[in-house]
């Protein structure tokens, strides 16, 4: 459950990311044009609603069924919001290094795993830069 959920919060989070500086440095254009378009856009809009939604379905999660939620339980909710937003932020990170740790290291356990979960956020980045290039 924990790993779906961590899924979905990433695929609204890089869709934010992309709202943001898809306004910022190309300046798109939501429209309704055509259904890619109508897509991408209600896709970019919702992003940043449904990353926060899905972060504190994580967060009231872990904090119940977790495997650390004797831990999250003592701390405050807002503290478990913040450290599952910085576990996102540092995620592409720890996925680029997983990558390298997969292909040149050959006694590391789950190299498959590893290198699935890059290819994953890779395509996650893909379909976020193709939404952005569509709604240019």
């Amino acid at each position: 459950m924990t790993r779906f959920l961590a899924i979905i919060r990433r695929i609204f989070g890089w869709g934010t990311v992309s709202l943001i500086l898809g306004f910022l440095i190309f300046g798109i254009k939501l429209s309704f044009a055509s259904s890619a378009q109508t897509f991408f856009t209600l896709f970019f809009v919702f992003s940043p609603i449904l990353f926060i939604v899905f972060t504190i379905i994580s967060v009231a999660y872990i904090r119940k069924n977790g495997q650390f939620a004797a831990i999250h339980q003592e701390q405050a909710p807002a503290t478990s919001f913040f450290r599952c937003l910085g576990h996102d932020l540092w995620a592409p990170f720890k996925n680029i290094g997983g990558l390298f740790v997969g292909i040149f290291n050959k006694n590391a356990q789950g190299r498959g795993l590893l290198v699935l979960r890059f290819f994953e956020m890779l395509a996650i980045q893909l379909i976020c830069l193709y939404g952005v290039a569509v709604l240019m």
